[in-house]
């Protein structure tokens, strides 16, 4: 029997993930701008030596979302039911719709909306869920891509490692840490993210269980019709899912940071007499997936129509010359590589030459 081949993805699935990529972002933007927060792409460096890719690229986190039949939709929902869960569990401790409503007319709006967060969060286990023993491709899908680099730069022998991730990660981490990695834990220090202290001399008044600076003390006596069209359900959760998700958002931005003014290499293998197919088929079973293992990016790969000096050409995308350097250093070095090299040239060498070429893209340019 022939091997099914895989089917080909849905462009209506490819449509519904860009779709909620975009809705994410618009709530990422304005949970930046009402929270006084920042782009991560803005303030990490990428490009440093020491910096290594351990996450999913967008294509291969929405792959894993529909392998788990998940969705942004289905996400979000989960959020706002454990929300609504928490919220039954907290009635007397979590902030309500109306805290959240004096927060966002406050003369500190970013303070106070930060402060509602923190509580939020303090009281609840909606982290935990995501990342718990049935997991999400937001948390569970992306720590195990990031175990899998933490045990690659293990076994080259590198000590000292600092894993760069949201909070969010870390509970899954520790236990896969411990688990996986016969690790223990030894040592604990919180550094402060948000300085949630008021300032002096300002009175603070308490609305559903939070503190909250008022902009305007009489907001305190608000109508009762203006409560009445506070709903009852968790406002908080969508600032809460937008904050979250974001950090799939932060994955493209991330990316397209990366694509800014990046090196390219047009490559031109001229195969032996009689060995191109074997060439072909080396790369499509083995190279391509090592280039991409050791971080090059697989633009395209081509022959040409009148094909009389059996070439084959192909594009590599790098950061910069030093990452192109760094990259083809680990794929030479690659055990894998030398078994699929070793394997392929039993019977002769496949190529006879090759031409190199190094490019940048033009302001006009589709592809930077």
């Amino acid at each position: 029997t022939k091997p099914k081949e895989p089917a080909a993805k849905d462009a209506s699935e490819e449509s519904g993930f860009k779709a909620g990529m975009a809705v994410v972002g618009g709530m990422q933007l304005g949970a930046k701008d009402m929270l006084g927060l920042a782009f991560q792409v803005d303030w990490i460096d990428y490009s440093a030596k020491n910096m290594v890719h351990a996450d999913m690229s967008p294509e291969e986190f929405a792959e894993k979302m529909k392998e788990r039949g998940e969705s942004f939709f289905t996400l979000f929902m989960d959020l706002f039911v454990q929300g609504l869960k928490q919220q039954q569990a907290n009635k007397n401790k979590a902030p309500n719709d109306l805290a959240l409503l004096f927060a966002l007319f406050s003369s500190n709006r970013e303070l106070v909306m930060k402060r509602v967060m923190a509580q939020q969060f303090a009281e609840s286990d909606v982290l935990i869920e995501l990342g718990g023993e049935k997991g999400s491709a937001i948390i569970t899908e992306r720590n195990i891509v990031a175990m899998n680099v933490l045990r690659e730069q293990l076994e080259k022998g590198v000590k000292k490692i600092g894993i760069f991730y949201g909070a969010g990660h870390l509970a899954d981490m520790s236990r896969r840490m411990v688990d996986e990695f016969d690790m223990k834990l030894v040592n604990e220090r919180w550094v402060e993210a948000w300085d949630l202290r008021l300032p002096p001399k300002r009175r603070p008044r308490r609305y559903g269980g939070t503190w909250i600076d008022m902009a305007r003390p009489g907001w305190c006596d608000a109508p009762r019709t203006l409560r009445a069209m506070l709903k009852k359900t968790n406002t908080f959760l969508a600032l809460l899912a937008a904050l979250f998700v974001s950090t799939i958002f932060g994955l493209e931005s991330a990316q397209a940071e990366e694509k800014k003014n990046r090196l390219f290499e047009i490559r031109t293998y001229y195969a032996n007499e009689g060995k191109l197919d074997a060439l072909k088929a080396r790369f499509r079973d083995h190279t391509v997936a090592l280039f991409k293992k050791h971080g090059m990016t697989n633009v395209g790969y081509w022959v040409p129509v009148d094909n009389k000096d059996n070439k084959l050409v192909y594009i590599l995308a790098f950061p910069n010359k030093e990452a192109r350097k760094k990259a083809f250093q680990g794929f030479v070095n690659d055990p894998d590589w030398k078994a699929a090299y070793k394997a392929s040239t039993k019977d002769g060498k496949l190529v006879k030459k090759i031409d190199s070429e190094f490019l940048t893209g033009t302001d006009f340019s589709a592809i930077k």
